[in-house]
């Protein structure tokens, strides 16, 4: 086995660990950050209120964007314009 096959199996095998192990320890922090909620150790999260810009401009152009965009899935779930 020359050098170049022993860094790639090296490669493999650390990319699985991440693999595997990403997911794992994601939820054991999950977990554990819920039962700290739970329990009364750390305050719960709450989501926040979406925010608006100040710059009414930039509010008008993103409720229009907003309402092209419902009515594009309107139109396609009923399949009128096609």
């Amino acid at each position: 086995m020359n050098e170049y096959q022993f860094w790639l199996i090296v490669v493999v095998l650390v990319t699985l660990a991440v693999l595997i192990l990403f997911p794992v320890i994601k939820k054991y922090l999950q977990d554990r950050d819920f039962k700290r909620q739970v329990e009364g150790k750390q305050p719960m999260r709450e989501m926040k209120e979406p925010s608006r810009t100040e710059d009414p401009k930039l509010n008008a152009e993103l409720e229009a964007e907003r309402a092209r965009m419902v009515g594009n899935i309107r139109r396609d779930a009923t399949g009128i314009g096609k």
